[in-house]
């Protein structure tokens, strides 16, 4: 019914509109009408710039980058299934030699192919031994090592009880490697030309709390290890004894060392990040800024050093020394898990200089810089197979210092755990709860 000027006009069969009086009118009319409440896309085909479904398992295409190309995928990609809400039914449902099955996000994962050829649980994990091999590791805490000229794995043993959170190279001789199971373990790796033949587990340190990353000082002396008892356990490589450091209060996610040695750098849940002197332990200056917990900070690479962070607020940040907030990237959100924020000290929660809006949607989990301090490496955290879109299964490749973006990569199905450079600078991987890494070259 509809009322003008005070007079009904019914909408029957003796009395119908102008605008409905023939079948062509009243088709025209229904179509709008259904266009109108969504019925029908706006609009379709190759021009369309129309939302797609948020829950549509097809990605948007990338877009080829001359600065990041595509090399290899180790492991088996996995497919999305059936609807799920444990993991024998994504056993069942499966047909084929399965590599793994997993149910994630309420949907069954599939990797399909052989067990041998992929992690069977989530990759938490990453270094480069040198540029053809690498080494990662998983949930499960199986360590594998790969060649890269190959794509096959060329060692496999299950190095720890629980899941492995850390994997360290150095030299191209020693691996350092921990966890969950509260326990460092050296090993020795033998080359026999450009093959790695052998490992041979030379020395273990256990420790309190989970150890979420592990530092080597440049000349090989002092080992650092980030726990999760708010401690950093610290040493000589070649003593049978670590001492801690205390200064934060929470987590201490990741610690790295300076270009020159000198220096410790960590990065915590209570939001800071420290540096410390080496080999003392003093607590020399405490960084303020995050909103969110602070997955990793490390140093940049070239004339000037400086100090980038990565947090749960989804920004990344650029310090000096000193502790001048310079720069930050991304729109900061405050996403703070704890029960508790970590108390910030009067005036100390800097502001950054600079500000620019583009950066990740999605908590940043680690970043890592080449040798030769040209590319920035930063890696997303959370991601759902239900929504391709969702910003934690990428990765971002910067220029640096410009910060300039030079691609955004996409692939993974699940959310990512860590990426790193190959020593020369020449390729980068990505790893991922999916059970895969992607290895890409760099460009020019």
């Amino acid at each position: 019914m509809l009322v003008t000027q005070g007079k009904k006009v019914m909408f029957g069969t003796k009395s119908k509109p102008p605008y409905l009086q023939s079948s062509f009118a009243k088709t025209c009319f229904t179509f709008c009408f259904l266009l109108v409440m969504g019925f029908f896309p706006a609009c379709s085909g190759r021009g369309c710039q129309g939302s797609q479904s948020r829950h549509s398992s097809t990605q948007t295409p990338q877009k080829k980058s001359k600065s990041c190309q595509l090399t290899k995928i180790l492991g088996v990609a996995p497919k999305v299934g059936r609807a799920c809400r444990y993991h024998q039914q994504c056993v069942r449902s499966s047909k084929g030699r399965l590599a793994w099955a997993r149910c994630a996000y309420g949907v069954c994962l599939l990797a399909q192919g052989s067990p041998e050829k992929a992690h069977q649980a989530g990759v938490l994990a990453l270094a480069f031994v040198s540029k053809d091999h690498l080494v990662s590791g998983a949930k499960d805490g199986e360590i594998r090592i790969w060649d890269l000229r190959t794509g096959k794995t060329v060692q496999r043993w299950l190095a720890h009880k629980k899941g492995v959170l850390t994997v360290t190279s150095y030299a191209k001789k020693y691996l350092f490697t921990a966890g969950v199971d509260q326990v460092i373990r050296m090993w020795e790796l033998s080359h026999k030309g450009k093959n790695l033949e052998k490992r041979r587990l030379v020395k273990r340190w256990e420790v309190k709390g989970r150890i979420s990353r592990i530092a080597i000082s440049p000349d090989g002396k002092w080992l650092a290890a980030a726990s999760s008892k708010r401690k950093i356990w610290f040493g000589a490589v070649e003593s049978d004894d670590l001492v801690t450091w205390s200064g934060h209060q929470d987590v201490v996610r990741s610690v790295v060392f300076s270009p020159d040695g000198n220096l410790l750098l960590s990065a915590s849940d209570d939001r800071s990040i420290g540096l410390w002197a080496v080999p003392l332990g003093r607590l020399k200056a405490r960084l303020w800024g995050h909103e969110g917990w602070v997955r990793r900070a490390i140093f940049s690479k070239g004339s000037k050093t400086r100090v980038i962070s990565a947090s749960f607020d989804q920004t990344i940040r650029i310090w000096d020394t000193s502790g001048t907030c310079l720069e930050q990237w991304g729109r900061s959100v405050d996403t703070f898990r704890g029960v508790v924020k970590s108390k910030v000290p009067k005036g100390k929660m800097l502001r950054p200089q600079k500000h620019r809006t583009k950066g990740h949607k999605s908590d940043v989990s680690d970043l890592a810089m080449d040798t030769k301090g040209r590319w920035l490496l930063s890696t997303g955290h959370r991601g759902s197979p239900l929504e391709p879109s969702d910003d934690g299964m990428t990765a971002r490749l910067w220029q640096w210092p410009s910060g300039k973006l030079a691609c955004h990569l996409k692939g993974h199905v699940l959310g990512l755990s860590g990426g790193a450079f190959s020593p020369d600078g020449t390729l980068f991987a990505t790893a991922s709860l999916d059970g895969t890494i992607r290895v890409y070259r760099v460009g020019h």
